[in-house]
């Protein structure tokens, strides 16, 4: 991977932690009965790791798609604790899309990191 295809890999992992926001937000006004200030704890720690994405920090995409997963589970087990199986396909599609961005947004943000050491150096 070069430095190109590292800078578009960060993006478009940003790019899906805006989405991820923006779903968290969504959730806000859809589903009842969720607890506002754990809500917006997690809203603030999505965003920020996303924000660190975009500035291309390795610990922030990690814990990003960390947290994606964490989000995922909770979000499978509250559709099958409520008995909406037939969305649970739709969660896994999504799932494997966005997660596979993420991954790419890892890969990039360390292949990047890896690239300007090696600039630096010589």
């Amino acid at each position: 991977m070069d430095e190109l295809k590292a800078f578009r890999a960060i993006r478009g992992a940003g790019i899906i932690g805006l989405i991820l926001t923006a779903i968290i937000i969504m959730g806000f006004f859809i589903i009842p009965g969720i607890n506002q200030l754990e809500g917006l704890v997690v809203l603030f720690i999505i965003f920020s790791l996303t924000y660190g994405t975009f500035a291309k920090s390795r610990v922030c995409s990690s814990l990003l798609l960390g947290c994606y997963l964490v989000y995922v589970f909770n979000i499978v087990n509250y559709a099958l604790m409520f008995g909406m199986k037939t969305h649970i396909y739709i969660i896994f599609l999504l799932f494997f899309v966005a997660g596979y961005f993420l991954i790419q947004g890892v890969r990039g943000t360390f292949i990047y990191h890896t690239l300007n050491k090696e600039k630096t150096v010589v």
